[in-house]
């Protein structure tokens, strides 16, 4: 229900650093420890800090951060008591597929690992 949302946050940003004017538009929640904000209706999110940048990937660039907060809504988190294919299905999964396509996962199988082969 969130692509568009998600989507529009993807803009890049304006000349002044830090600064999206789309997110004046959407429901957003604020961080907890960095300067910043989530979608309202977002079930996982990720505190980060630059690490570093590095380019050299043709037009691109590989960002990369440390996790300094995480947090999930009740109800998505995994745990020994709940059973995985219950739960992707209640809240499916989003994955980007190259180039410019989406799938929902709403149904997963468990993987048939051989004896003795450490997960």
């Amino acid at each position: 229900s969130q692509v568009v949302l998600t989507s529009l946050t993807a803009e890049q940003r304006c000349d002044t650093p830090g600064n999206k004017p789309v997110l004046d538009a959407l429901p957003t929640t604020p961080a907890t420890v960095v300067d910043g904000v989530f979608l309202a209706d977002a079930y996982l999110l990720f505190e980060c800090e630059l690490h570093s940048v590095l380019d050299h990937f043709g037009p691109n660039s590989l960002i990369v951060g440390e996790i300094v907060a995480a947090h999930v809504r009740r109800g998505y988190d995994r745990s020994s008591e709940v059973d995985e294919q219950r739960l992707v299905f209640e809240h499916p999964l989003l994955a980007y597929i190259n180039p410019g396509r989406y799938a929902v996962i709403k149904e997963s199988l468990a993987f048939p690992f051989p004896a003795g082969f450490s997960k």
